[in-house]
């Protein structure tokens, strides 16, 4: 039972990770019909900035406020001067640019940081251990787990019932008569990149404490989280959710079977086979489109 236990928990933490960068791939794909590889790189970037804080002797709940606002103001800046200008190019140059951005600011990274992990504070004052059912699993654990799925709560209440997400909504619809109908769809698109690397940060600083960080793990997470987005569905905002569970208990499970490194095998074989059968995920819709 101890094991189970273990295997949901870790399943869980893992869950929480890929999804907020997964739900960010996903709104901005929405929202824009675009995708910011950058911002993966772009939390883990606010993530140190939020160490180097912690260095200087600033109180780390601020810190983690700063990485976050960081993080945010990097994807505003891609979608402004990088993400938007390639938008109605007729090649995918938004992509190239993307993944430039994440580049950029790996390379960046590693010049100031190196390329080793770095030991980041807990949020709880140390890594103290809880016993459930029987499988201990650190307090730092149980607060990724709590807080970033009540983040996606709060996210999806934000979606569904108030003013900012109906304007989302409409954008995401058409972009053109939204506009036409008063919409500010400039700013709710940078906003959208905005958001989408913070939510990054978020995550990415709710891991460190029992991870740590380093200037590497942005690709890491930029190609797991688009992979999530992907079974789940780019235009299904709660089949990211599910699927994002579904890729954290595989791969903790994965875990106990083959070693740890070759837990990306249930990652990307369940990716290659949602793929064949069902191209637009899980949880997404098939377009038709006439050409």
């Amino acid at each position: 039972m101890s094991i189970v236990v273990q295997v949901i928990l870790g399943g869980l933490a893992i869950a929480g990770v890929y999804c907020l960068i997964a739900y960010g791939f996903v709104l901005c794909w929405r929202v824009a019909k675009v995708l910011n590889l950058g911002q993966a790189s772009s939390g883990v970037f606010g993530a140190f900035i939020c160490l180097w804080l912690t260095r200087f002797g600033i109180p780390l709940y601020i810190s983690f406020i700063c990485g976050i606002l960081v993080a945010g103001i990097l994807g505003l800046l891609t979608e402004r001067f990088i993400i938007n200008p390639l938008r109605r190019s007729k090649i995918i140059g938004w992509l190239i640019g993307g993944l430039a951005v994440e580049i950029v600011l790996r390379l960046c990274l590693s010049h100031w940081w190196g390329s080793d992990l770095v030991w980041f504070p807990s949020f709880l004052g140390g890594q103290k251990t809880v016993s459930i059912g029987g499988a201990a699993t650190s307090t730092d654990r149980l607060l990724l787990i709590i807080a970033t799925f009540f983040m996606v709560y709060i996210l999806e209440v934000i979606a569904d019932r108030t003013l900012w997400g109906k304007k989302m909504r409409a954008t995401a619809h058409d972009e053109v008569a939204a506009a036409l109908m008063g919409i500010n769809t400039k700013l709710v698109v940078m906003l959208v990149f905005s958001l989408s690397a913070g939510l990054c940060a978020f995550s990415v600083m709710l891991q460190a404490p029992f991870t740590n960080i380093s200037s590497l793990m942005g690709f890491e997470l930029v190609v797991k989280g688009f992979a999530v987005a992907v079974i789940g569905g780019l235009d299904s905002r709660r089949g990211v959710i599910i699927a994002a569970v579904l890729i954290g208990l595989l791969e903790a499970t994965g875990s106990l079977i083959v070693p740890a490194g070759y837990r990306d095998v249930f990652t990307f074989g369940t990716l290659i086979l949602v793929l064949i059968s069902r191209p637009q995920g899980l949880f997404g819709i098939l377009e038709l489109r006439e050409v």
